[in-house]
């Protein structure tokens, strides 16, 4: 039972697979730099499964790969906020500075 499992876990889906799960997990931990080596990688890995497999692995790879993006987003706009407060400060400061 363990060499068959071994096998499965050799097949170009499933290398597939667990590259965009894997991806998911770095986006949801806020590796970016991690998901994008992935996200390089994958293609290569999507290429090697046999055609008639590839549509159903493209599918599921595409529901991943959108859930990160959907995370990148928020996380970008989580960052535009944290800035604008930064810069409202920053105008604060200068304009008590002035004041005196």
């Amino acid at each position: 039972m363990v060499a068959s499992q071994a096998a499965v876990q050799r097949r170009p889906e499933a290398v597939a697979l667990e590259m965009a799960a894997s991806m998911e997990e770095h986006a949801t931990a806020g590796e970016w730099e991690r998901v994008e080596d992935l996200a390089k990688r994958i293609r290569g890995a999507v290429m090697q499964v046999p055609e008639d497999q590839r549509r159903d692995v493209l599918q599921n790879v595409q529901r991943h790969i959108q859930h990160i993006n959907d995370m990148a987003v928020k996380d970008r706009s989580d960052v535009a906020d944290r800035l604008s407060v930064i810069r409202r400060g920053q105008h604060a400061a200068r304009a008590y500075a002035n004041a005196d």
